[in-house]
């Protein structure tokens, strides 16, 4: 199949929710069936299916909404597992980073990814459209961990017999002290409209210090989805 469009857009309105994209376009007659995909930078892409050439048959497709991004200011903080998303909770220390993704779910084209530094925490910015996200985030502490030798001994045997066993030392280049997981997030018109800050939360793990805090820690990761559902971005002027 051909792609074949000739087409233009023009802008007008001063807000955002007046701000209205107007597009002329033909198509020639010599094209199979098939859709109309519309990019505009910093809009969320249009698709209009079922589109069939004619000649002498106007294309009328009325007016559609092409939602603009906007610019949010990001508030970013760590809570710790269990906590509500309104705990006041911590920012990042020394030694450590994150990074937020937001996966747009309709228009795989729009995907937001956010690196947070101690020195940026402050000073974030996303841009972002109406739609559903899937949002992943991240926590790393940077510094090396070192988890000692630790022995373990069991019962054996029907006489008090006893063995132990020797698990060695290990020591971690980084470790992945906080994370989230949203399989599904609405920004909706009215977020766009009403708000300038969003604000997202990550579960604080914590650093593992012995081979049983490593073991619960790995199992929080592993679980992450569930423990992540009360912690949804939230909106704010």
């Amino acid at each position: 199949m051909a792609t074949c469009y000739i087409g233009e857009t023009s802008i007008n309105g001063e807000y955002v929710q007046n701000n209205i994209t107007n597009l002329m376009f033909r198509l020639p007659i010599n094209c199979n069936p098939g859709k109309l995909e519309v990019y505009k930078i910093n809009h969320k892409k249009l698709i209009i299916d079922n589109l069939d050439p004619t000649l002498n048959v106007p294309i009328d497709l009325g007016e559609r909404e092409m939602n603009s991004e906007k610019f949010f200011n990001l508030n970013f903080k760590l809570i710790k597992l269990g906590e509500s998303i309104y705990s006041t909770g911590r920012a990042l220390n020394e030694d450590e980073s994150a990074f937020v993704i937001f996966q747009n779910l309709e228009d795989s084209d729009i995907v937001k990814v956010m690196e947070i530094t101690p020195e940026n925490q402050y000073n974030l910015s996303i841009e972002l459209t109406t739609g559903n996200y899937s949002v992943e985030g991240f926590a790393i502490h940077d510094k090396p961990i070192h988890i000692p030798q630790e022995v373990f001994c069991y019962k054996t045997g029907l006489f008090s017999g006893k063995e132990c066993q020797s698990i060695p030392e290990m020591n971690l280049d980084s470790w992945v002290m906080g994370a989230l997981e949203l399989k599904r997030f609405e920004i909706s018109l009215y977020d766009v409209y009403n708000a300038n800050t969003i604000s997202v939360s990550l579960i604080d793990l914590g650093i593992p210090s012995n081979y049983g805090d490593l073991e619960k820690l790995s199992n929080s990761l592993t679980d992450l989805g569930g423990a992540s559902e009360g912690l949804k971005p939230t909106f704010s002027k």
